[in-house]
């Protein structure tokens, strides 16, 4: 667990404090659009002034509210469960939600089901990733005649041993049985179902805010159907400098965070004790192209400054990481992945999502990019442990120093324990062997041994040894070609 966060690098307990006496004055005196009327009718019931649809919260209600917010929280899966929260290192989840794939072959094409089901794959055999998530929605393959809701989940449960994150919520596009808040609990139903499990969670998801200060109608049926079903939830702001935000970062992130807060109110309301996560995927805008920049530095002291309020109102906050403009695997790619991940891995972060994978602002997915990603977590992980200054370590080290002397060697006897404990050595992703003529020609680049992995993690994924009833449950939803023979 690391002592220092660069939090407290970036931010002191002033600019802190500075920044929620801000997050307060937009509360109570500019105030929310909340599009739900149920929601707006319960922050009238507790005190909150309504004023057509806007919502105004005062200090009294948001300390009220974050009384009850729970610090950690468990999220079950098929045969393992997650710890997530305050006291714990952060959970990785990979890409989601892209249109597009980067081939190993450097070509683009748009994402299928079977890209959905191999990255499934990956994921599963990720030592790196806690959490499975939807790579992409409504793709190529979906019986378009027939909602697309319920069998994208079905997919993502048959491949999974680990929790899940349902990216995916309930639209007008893929479901049209009913109103939004009922597809939202239908998911959750079904989840809930498959897992044999009630009194759990089983689902968490992610709904967006509107920027500037708005909760749009959709995303308010995702959160109400959430909440109503017990299941946590991820509050995400994404907004982009000098458009939807000011064009400061500091207006960037108290517009947000209000925006965040509102909903974290809404749930200790109607739910006291719900499990919320605080989210931020906002950044800055390059106003050249009117483009949003996901690999840019301001990203991370956006994060930066988002994680410091999260844990201020000590509320788990789950953060972008390996995020990037770049559309190729390449130097940039690399150094916008670092960046980015820099952030929430060495802070107090609960969770970050597109860890792995995520390239061309939210657009595109690699293969190669996923596998890259996994051992750059693996490097940040190492230095978020930092190394053992203790009593004992320091006379090991001072004696094996008094012992060698000037001019000795340490190259003898067994390999001490104290190197296998602090010494992190890197998996077949890197090369470090040394630039020789040999193992330039063994070793390739890095696509080819990615691509290595790759392949060898496609042979050793296994399906989740089902029961009888789940596969028929699934059944009833999983698109055409990915039904269980029963």
């Amino acid at each position: 667990m690391i002592r220092t966060s660069l939090t407290d690098v970036f931010f002191t307990k002033e600019d802190v404090e500075k920044l929620h006496e801000s997050v307060l004055h937009i509360l109570s005196t500019v105030g929310v659009k909340i599009e739900n009327e149920e929601a707006r009718g319960i922050y009238s019931q507790h005190g909150a002034r309504v004023d057509g649809d806007i919502v105004y919260i005062d200090e009294a209600l948001l300390n009220k509210a974050l009384k009850t917010v729970p610090d950690n929280f468990e999220l079950q899966g098929f045969d393992r469960s997650v710890a997530i929260g305050l006291d714990h290192d952060p959970v990785i989840i990979p890409t989601n939600g892209t249109p597009l794939v980067l081939n190993f072959d450097g070509s683009y094409s748009d994402t299928d089901l079977h890209d959905v089901i191999n990255f499934y794959k990956l994921i599963d055999t990720s030592d790196v990733i806690g959490i499975t998530s939807q790579i992409a929605i409504d793709v190529p393959g979906l019986d378009k005649s027939r909602d697309r809701y319920l069998p994208q989940l079905a997919l993502m449960l048959k491949y999974s041993h680990k929790p899940i994150f349902n990216v995916l919520t309930a639209t007008e596009n893929n479901y049209k049985k009913s109103d939004l808040e009922t597809g939202t609990r239908e998911g959750i139903q079904f989840a809930k179902k498959f897992f044999g499990i009630e009194d759990k969670y089983v689902c968490y998801s992610g709904g967006c805010v509107i920027s500037p200060l708005a909760v749009g109608w959709e995303s308010m049926a995702y959160f109400m159907g959430e909440i109503k079903e017990n299941q946590p939830l991820s509050i995400t702001a994404c907004s982009m400098t000098n458009l939807t935000a000011p064009g400061s970062l500091f207006g960037s992130v108290v517009q947000d965070a209000a925006a965040v807060l509102s909903i974290v109110v809404l749930s200790q309301l109607m739910n006291p004790g719900l499990p919320c996560m605080y989210t931020s995927l906002s950044s800055m805008t390059d106003m050249r192209y009117v483009q949003l920049c996901m690999g840019a530095p301001e990203f991370s002291l956006i994060t930066l400054a988002h994680i410091a309020l999260a844990n201020y109102y000590r509320i788990p906050a789950r953060m972008g990481g390996g995020l990037g403009d770049a559309f190729k695997a390449d130097y940039q790619a690399g150094v916008e992945s670092t960046v980015g991940l820099m952030a929430p891995m060495l802070t107090q972060t609960a969770m970050i999502v597109h860890g792995v994978g995520t390239m061309g602002s939210f657009n595109l997915t690699s293969y190669e990019k996923f596998i890259e990603d996994e051992e750059t977590i693996r490097y940040l992980k190492r230095m978020r442990k930092g190394f053992d200054v203790s009593d004992d370590h320091q006379k090991k080290a001072l004696k094996s120093i008094e012992k060698t002397g000037p001019r000795g060697n340490y190259l003898s006897g067994r390999t001490p324990k104290e190197y296998r404990e602090d010494n992190y050595l890197a998996s077949a992703v890197f090369n470090r062997k040394g630039c020789k003529e040999n193992t330039r020609e063994e070793e390739g680049d890095i696509r080819d041994r990615a691509k290595k992995i790759y392949d060898a993690r496609m042979d050793s994924y296994k399906l989740p040894d089902l029961s009888l009833e789940q596969k028929k449950l699934l059944n009833t939803e999983l698109p055409e070609g990915f039904k269980f023979e029963i």
